[in-house]
């Protein structure tokens, strides 16, 4: 049980350990070793593939962040926190290579499933390719970040088909893990991350954003003033003038990915698993952290599909599509018109890519526009006749799928 439970895990720490810790030395000889890691685990250890990506994405920059101090630059904290991303197409490029030497022989539901994925990886490919002649660094971001998504869709499609995953504990454990990092930093949150040279990881990225001059313009508009890193965590809660009213403050908690939305859909998802199978422990400790992390769509994730679940024993299965797609639905109108009328920048980018795909439906290529990459001129125009609401006006994704 010990190896069924923790084998994947110490893989995963393993595989993200070496190559980081290594990275300070040779950048070059880690990415080699990261290969051939990744080659190891795809080959024989398959069924715990799964196990060992997840913890890479959740456990990765926690590694990162202990060997922080020895980082000088934010250019040198976002290459490092890339070994997720090599272990990731690694597997793929074992398993994928695998599968079009057996392909014949496999579930045709499953071959169906991989040519569709692969068409989507192609498409992607030929939108960076279009995207990179004029933007080349925005476009292998975001290549990385769209592609990454059906390579994982793939990796454990066909881990799965090879035999029995135990994904279940492993996951309850990893869940478990991360939900007492997350009260260590809520309750002990200056003094944890000095333990863990999280301060160190924070202000390399309080330091990439000084250079880009976002505190400056945050202070000519709104007057505040960063006086530390930990300013940085200081939000209102669930980040809506529809709370506004509140006053309420507080301290983002980011968990052991560094990333508090990400983090808190870490435990949504978990949770609404373990929940199915009847595990309850972790969805009751994890219900305070989403609260805290402040994340609206996490909290509405978790909010509709554990209805989902307790509706299930009294809605026949024969209506509970159509239940669902009308709940989706309600949810889809009213959070476009209540972000029409407070200016949320998640439906002012949604509507700026539709008015931008109408205008142009090929579109300009990977990393012409959105939060990770450049906007030529401004990014924010006039929204005609709806005063104090602005619109996009390039496309810009309100927030982007991070593998880092």
């Amino acid at each position: 049980m010990f190896v069924r439970d923790w084998g994947g895990i110490f893989l995963g720490l393993l595989a993200i350990g070496l190559p980081v810790t290594l990275h300070l030395v040779s950048p070059a000889l880690a990415i080699l070793l990261c290969a051939v890691v990744a080659v190891m685990v795809a080959n024989f250890a398959t069924s715990v593939v799964p196990v060992v990506l997840v913890f890479s994405y959740l456990f990765q920059n926690l590694v990162v962040a202990f060997v922080s101090p020895g980082l000088s630059s934010p250019q040198e904290l976002d290459a490092i926190r890339a070994y997720n991303f090599v272990i990731t197409a690694v597997v793929w490029l074992v398993l994928y290579a695998g599968y079009w030497i057996e392909r014949k022989d496999m579930d045709p539901r499953l071959r169906r499933l991989i040519d569709f994925t692969t068409g989507a990886l192609v498409l992607i490919g030929l939108y960076f390719c279009l995207g990179a002649v004029s933007n080349f660094v925005p476009a292998v971001v975001y290549l990385r970040n769209v592609a990454t998504p059906f390579f994982l869709i793939q990796i454990f499609a066909l881990v799965a088909y090879r035999g029995k995953v135990e994904f279940v504990r492993p996951l309850a454990v990893m869940a478990f893990l991360a939900l007492m990092y997350g009260y260590a930093e809520l309750f002990f949150q200056e003094d944890f991350y000095k333990l863990t040279n999280g301060e160190a990881y924070l202000k390399l990225g309080v330091q990439k954003s000084f250079e880009q001059g976002t505190f400056l313009e945050e202070m000519q508009q709104t007057g505040f003033v960063l006086r530390s890193y930990l300013d940085t965590m200081q939000v209102s809660l669930f980040n809506t003038p529809l709370l506004a009213d509140w006053n309420i403050t507080v301290s983002r908690v980011v968990g052991p990915n560094f990333h508090p939305i990400s983090y808190a859909y870490f435990l949504v998802g978990a949770s609404l698993i373990l929940m199915a199978t009847g595990r309850w422990l972790v969805p009751v400790l994890a219900v305070p952290l989403v609260l805290i992390v402040g994340s609206k769509g996490a909290v509405i994730l978790f909010a509709l599909c554990a209805m989902a679940l307790f509706l299930s024993k009294y809605v026949p299965a024969s209506r509970r599509y159509w239940f669902y797609m009308l709940i989706l639905t309600v949810y889809a109108v009213a959070g476009i018109i209540v972000g029409i009328r407070t200016s949320d920048y998640h439906v002012v980018g949604f509507i700026g890519g539709i008015r931008g795909f109408l205008a142009n439906p090929l579109g300009h290529g990977l990393g012409a526009g959105g939060n990770l990459s450049p906007v030529d001129g401004p990014a924010i125009g006039a929204w005609p006749n709806r005063p104090g609401t602005r619109m996009s006006e390039s496309k810009v994704p309100s927030a982007s799928f991070s593998t880092r």
